[in-house]
């Protein structure tokens, strides 16, 4: 039997150029549930290569300030349901 391992979190990114068209995504999974996307264009001069790294820098910092913020969530709802 093969053994297969799954992930809570799992991260797509994807850079591509046309002529001049040049843009990046990335997409974040948390237990299957999508919880966040991102989407930009960059400037046409941009390779493709560039492209590709600056939308997984992007999505890495989306991630840390998604993480932050649910953070702090629960923080403030522990604090007002604390007795």
């Amino acid at each position: 039997m093969e053994n297969i391992t799954t992930y809570t979190v799992e991260v797509y990114t994807d850079g591509s150029k046309i002529v001049n068209s040049v843009g990046a995504a990335g997409v974040i999974f948390v237990n299957g549930k999508l919880v966040k996307q991102i989407k930009f264009k960059m400037h046409g001069k941009c390779s493709n290569n560039k492209a590709e790294k600056i939308g997984i820098l992007r999505l890495q910092n989306n991630w840390k300030t998604y993480r932050r913020e649910k953070i702090m969530r629960h923080r403030l709802l522990y604090t007002l349901t604390a007795k």
